[in-house]
């Protein structure tokens, strides 16, 4: 049975995973008003991505998915964002 291609989902969330590593080490040097200044910009850039992401995977990715599940309950709970 083959599938939807999800490669850009693992693309993406692999990115995010990077970037807030990125972030996390850098806020060790949070006392440093420089690196203050950069991480919330980052922040407020990853934020901002994260947000239209998730905003996306709703609309485009979900409805999709769960209605290819139908009544099949116990598989469509695993991509219910409500039940996590």
């Amino acid at each position: 049975m083959s599938g939807p291609d999800v490669t850009m989902m693992f693309v993406v969330h692999n990115a995010f995973r990077r970037d807030l590593d990125r972030m996390r080490t850098a806020a060790q040097r949070a006392d440093d008003p420089t690196v203050r200044a950069t991480l919330r910009v980052g922040w407020a850039t990853f934020s901002r991505y994260l947000t239209l992401y998730h905003m996306a995977e709703d609309e485009m990715q979900w409805p999709p998915m769960q209605a290819k599940l139908g009544d099949h309950r116990e598989r469509r709970l695993t991509t219910d964002r409500g039940s996590q």
